[in-house]
């Protein structure tokens, strides 16, 4: 894999991670509203939890 190639996966790893991070902190702000439907919270939560334990695909395996 070239320096390029190693550099955007890096790039990509620590994007997803950020990502991640924000969109729990969101649920947790949404947790708070009680206008918000809890049982959407829930099932974003474990859409996220799912998608994290799913790898992302390398830029070699993608071309």
């Amino acid at each position: 894999m070239g320096e390029w190639q190693e550099n955007n996966s890096r790039y990509l790893s620590a994007a997803m991670f950020w990502l991640r991070s924000r969109l729990q902190e969101l649920a947790q702000e949404l947790a708070q509203d009680e206008s918000v439907d809890l049982e959407a919270i829930r099932q974003g939560e474990a859409a996220m939890a799912e998608a994290a334990s799913q790898s992302s695909p390398t830029c070699s395996e993608i071309s």
